[in-house]
This record gives structure tokens, sequence and C-alpha cells, in this order.
């Protein structure tokens, strides 16, 4: 990863309608100050999110907030969680693609820990020129035998929280990530947003697992905040159908939009396949027979969308499968991938081929 990476990508976002650019991979630094660029972003935070804005975007930048290199002030000033025998607990929970070695978990029941935390959150957002910070593996923390005070693993993971917020402000978006283990709820109160799932690729079992993680949590999104089921991918291998199904989940849920992989790479029918489900954002999605016998079957959402409505369906399976969807009412009724319309009807009849969805908009009839 490098600026003229991240430029790139983000011009291919601005062409397609996107709003943020998140900075990733590949920026930490080896110095005192992890989260400072390296040698593949000479020009450093600052040059980098003016260049980003300049494009009409917004700039964001993600890190793990607990974790700690050996070469950094938090690990020197020993905030950090210590084993029984009093000595720095190894967590070796590396960055992705970072070359920091052995780590250590930050350890926010101590008051000058909080501090550091508080101080990058606001250099982030205020000197850097951050809108938006990823919070990534907020779960290590759990994983600490002893605390610096009398304090759990959960209240130290709550100071931390408060204090990431106090410094990047109420109007920067703080995003949480990987916060499984019981981290969700706690976190609320403090994070715009939680990714679910861990970041994989663009293959069928990765959207199956963002589906896992995600549509049981249906109920947090808008609510408690805006849910993130990871990087959406619409890349070979991928074909065409797991593109558009994987596209208009992200989409007809409402959730956060945010595209994974090199997009300037995406041949033309696939970056269709992207302003096609950007058009089709919906909002309150619920899954269709949530109190049925079938209510985890996650094939069938329904969302309000404008003045109308809208009905996806998705075949996860391996086979052909028909589909038969009452509406409790007339609607006129069109599906968006095909380009059919189904004139005024009560039910929804459809047969989906494996991995394959369509998209129903639906309008109050005049009748």
């Amino acid at each position: 990863m490098t600026e003229e990476v991240i430029l790139a990508n983000a011009d291919a976002a601005r062409n397609l309608g996107l709003e943020y650019v998140e900075i990733d991979l590949g920026y930490p630094s080896l110095s005192d100050d992890p989260w400072e660029t390296n040698e593949r972003f000479p020009h450093g935070h600052r040059w980098l999110t003016e260049q980003i804005r300049c494009m009409g975007l917004k700039p964001g930048l993600c890190i793990a907030p607990w974790t700690v290199p050996r070469v950094s002030e938090p690990f020197r000033r020993g905030w950090v969680f210590k084993g029984d025998d009093g000595a720095p607990q190894p967590m070796n929970m590396d960055y992705p693609g970072e070359r920091w070695g052995e780590t250590y978990c930050l350890d926010p029941s101590i008051p000058d820990a909080c501090a550091w935390l508080k101080e990058l959150g606001r250099r982030i957002s205020q000197e850097w020129g951050y809108e938006y910070v990823k919070l990534d593996h907020l779960w290590q923390i759990l994983g600490a035998r002893r605390l610096g005070v009398n304090m759990t693993s959960m209240q130290a993971y709550r100071n931390g929280l408060a204090a990431l917020r106090a410094g990047v402000g109420e109007k920067t978006l703080l995003i949480g990530s990987r916060a499984d283990r019981g981290t969700y709820l706690p976190a609320a109160d403090f994070l715009d947003g939680m990714k679910m799932r861990e970041a994989l690729g663009p293959d069928w079992a990765s959207f199956l697992a963002a589906v896992d993680a995600t549509a049981a949590r249906w109920w947090l999104n808008g609510r408690a905040w805006w849910n993130h089921s990871g990087p959406l991918f619409v890349h070979e291998p991928l074909s065409l159908d797991e593109a558009r199904t994987w596209a208009s989940y992200v989409a007809v849920r409402g959730e956060a939009f945010m595209m994974g992989g090199d997009v300037p790479r995406l041949p033309p029918e696939r970056l269709e396949v992207v302003r096609k489900a950007l058009a089709l954002r919906a909002e309150d999605a619920r899954p269709v027979g949530l109190f049925a016998e079938d209510a985890l079957d996650p094939s069938v959402w329904r969302a309000r969308r404008g003045d109308g409505e809208v009905v996806l369906i998705m075949n996860v399976g391996l086979s052909d499968r028909a589909y038969s969807v009452p509406l409790g009412g007339r609607f006129r009724v069109s599906e968006e991938w095909s380009g059919q319309n189904l004139g005024e009807v009560d039910r929804i009849v459809w047969t989906l081929k494996p991995h394959a969805c369509a998209v129903f908009l639906l309008s109050v009839s005049d009748r």
C-alpha cells in the first residue's frame, strides 16, 4: 500500500459517488509513534488527507488502539498489560502488513494510557485531518490477565473508548472493528458503527461469513449504530451473480457501504454493479418471517426506500430455489436487476439460480 494506490482508489471512489476513503494497511511506522506514516507514505498524514479532501471526499484512518509495539512510547512507559510475574505480557497481535514483531496490549486502566489515547485521537482528527476513524482488534483487550488498578477488562475497554471519543470529538465518525467475544454492546455509547467480521476476500465463503455475522444483529443497524459487514467485494473470482448478491445485501439492508480491494482495476460491468447497488440503498431492513419457524433464514429482507419499499431475495444455496413471498397487500412491483415489471400483485413468485438474487421495488397500488 502506498500514497499512489490510496489516491488512485480515492479517484475511483469519487467516480462511484462514495463519500469516504479509508487508509487501512501499510502506513504505520516503526518509530516511537506507531501511527505516524512510514516511507511508503513520505508526505505524511496531513498532505494525504488534504489530497483526498480536494477530490470532494472525506479521509478515514484505521488504527488498532490497543496494539503496542516494543518501540512505542506506551511500551517504554509500561502502559501495557502485565503477566502474573509482573512483566509485560506479549499479545502478538501485529497489525496486518506491518513489521512490528512482538506486540503488547495497552492497559486503559492506567490514567496515563488513557491520556495518551485521548491525545492520539485529537491528533488524528485535528492535526492530521481525518473525519472517520476505524478501531481494529477491539476484542484484544479481553485477553489481558492483570490490570494496572482494581478494574475489570470491560471497564478498561470502556475507559479506552471514552478517551478516544473525547480525543476525536463528536463530529468524527468512530467505527469499531472485530469487537467480538461480548464486546459489541458495551461500546454502543461511544461508536457510530461496528464492523461485525474480519475482512477476508472476494469469494463466496467470505460473503456467507458476512451474512452470518450481521443477519442476526439486524436490529442494531440504525439504532445502536450503523452495522458494517466488512468490505464489499465485487471482484473476480466472484461470479457476476455473486457480486450482485453481495452488493444488494449491503445496499438493501442499509448498512455501511464500504468497498474492498483495488477499485480502479474493476471492469466496467463490476463497477456498474456497485452503481446499481448504491441506487438501491434502503433503510430499516427486517428479515421476512422473523417470528416464523425459518426465522434464521436470512434469504428474504424487506426495507423502506423513499415513499416505497424494497424486497431482497437471495439464494445462498447450491440448487435452484423457488420463492413465494406474500406482501400483505397489493403493490406495483418491478425487479431491478432484470428490469422485469410484475405489474400489480399481492405476492412475489420468483425462482433463483444458486448464489443469485432479485431486488423488487414496491409502490402502493392506486386502487
